[in-house]
Order: structure tokens, then C-alpha cells, then sequence
């Protein structure tokens, strides 16, 4: 399993969202983390990232 880090800014996005939709973001997290390289697809500018997730209507980036 991979370690997650949150930016300052995505717990406090994370913490404005419904009940429903951070359990739905848990539940993927926690899935994405055993092989995030299986569901993530790599971006073209790695300014802000080298990988990305696609979440319902949410992303998440990855860096290595």
C-alpha cells in the first residue's frame, strides 16, 4: 500500500463536502491506493503532478 498526503488546501475542500461524497472519495482512495498505477493516467504537464484520478466528478493528482 501506497502512503496518501493531503495538500493544505484538499482537507479543506475534502472537509466542505456531503457525508455521502467524502465516504464515496474514502472508499476510492483507500481502493486507489494499493495499485495507483493501475487506475491513474499520466499527465502532459507534470507542474501540478504526474499522474491523475478520475473520481465521479472529483480528480486527485499523484506525484512520485
Amino acid at each position: 500500500m501506497y502512503k496518501i498526503l493531503f495538500t493544505p488546501r484538499a482537507i479543506k475542500d475534502f472537509s466542505k463536502l456531503n457525508p455521502e461524497t467524502k465516504t464515496f472519495l474514502k472508499e476510492k482512495i483507500k481502493d486507489y491506493s494499493q495499485n495507483p498505477f493501475q487506475h491513474s493516467k499520466k499527465l502532459k504537464d507534470s507542474r501540478i503532478g504526474e499522474y491523475r484520478f478520475r473520481m465521479g466528478d472529483y480528480r486527485a493528482m499523484l506525484s512520485t
